[in-house]
């Protein structure tokens, strides 16, 4: 294992030694010459290598250690760190900027393919500035921002993870404040463009789960970014009954939800569509009705 606090000292007191030596003769001067390059050489050579064990370390303990600590132990030592100690560190160390970043990207979505929850995730990234800026705002770490996003739209909207309740160890409102960060850090012609056509689909796939409740909360806490609605709360119901003939296909074809299929037909007054489905879903024993709740922390 490459030691982290020996070897430059002692390069660099030799390399003061030759400066300061008085020699004699034109051979001997040509010898002190080839000896600074080499050493001046190797000490290059031990740096760069000092630096890819660091990026090595940071990347693959980073993407699999549960917990800072861990991470900040394997790289600074036993004593209590933070993330920012290893930004430091890895400055004095002779890293970049831009070598930083590329680093810390490596190692979030390391976690992202490791499939930590995004809590894990964020927990190695929030707070960390590099250089007077938050590292989330930086557009090296904007992919990992946008695998999450599109993960915990998918996990709330087409999932349902808060129908019932809080996921273990993450309640409603810590998710929608975490979620609110990321998005307020990426990159806006992303979010209008590729995300809002993403979560549209997910919408609709929510009213054909007849989960009418989540998708306006959603809608209304962070459709704004998206363009899909202005901000108005009259606006996001409006927005909704567009959604809504979608997904009342989606749930009689996809889902074989019928009764709500019926129920998005009767909300949206098509009488012969909700006759013809509320058939089927008698014959298939299913509840002709729409969930208009959607669970708060705090709520039992």
């Amino acid at each position: 294992m490459l030691r982290r606090d020996y070897g430059l000292g002692a390069l660099e007191a030799l390399v003061t030694f030759f400066e300061h030596a008085q020699p004699h003769g034109s051979e001997h001067a040509r010898g002190d010459s080839l000896m600074l390059t080499l050493i001046l050489d190797q000490s290059t050579k031990q740096a760069e290598m000092q630096k890819r064990f660091l990026h090595t370390t940071l990347v693959h303990e980073g993407g699999s250690q549960k917990y800072v600590q861990g991470l900040t132990r394997s790289i600074i030592g036993p004593e209590q760190h933070s993330l920012q100690d290893i930004v430091s560190y890895l400055f004095a160390h002779g890293f970049t900027e831009s070598e930083v970043l590329q680093a810390w990207y490596e190692m979030l979505e390391m976690r992202f393919r490791n499939n930590f929850l995004t809590p894990n995730i964020f927990e190695f990234m929030n707070g960390v500035m590099i250089n007077g800026s938050d590292l989330k705002v930086f557009k090296e770490i904007q992919p990992v921002c946008q695998l999450m996003i599109v993960r915990e739209f998918k996990n709330v909207l087409v999932d349902g993870c808060f129908d019932s309740g809080p996921v273990p160890k993450r309640s409603t409102e810590e998710f929608m404040k975490m979620l609110h960060t990321l998005l307020f850090c990426t990159i806006h012609d992303w979010q209008r463009g590729e995300l809002a056509t993403i979560v549209k689909g997910h919408l609709i796939h929510c009213l054909a789960r007849g989960a009418v409740g989540t998708a306006q909360h959603i809608l209304i806490r962070f459709g704004y970014y998206m363009g899909l609605f202005s901000g108005n709360l009259t606006d996001s119901e409006v927005t909704l009954m567009k959604f809504m003939p979608a997904a009342m296909v989606t749930a009689e074809n996809v889902l074989k939800q019928y009764g709500v299929a019926c129920a998005l037909a009767e909300h949206l007054g098509k009488a012969k569509e909700a006759d013809r489905l509320r058939e089927k879903a008698r014959t298939a024993q299913q509840r002709v009705a729409l969930n208009y709740m959607f669970y708060h922390a705090g709520e039992k």
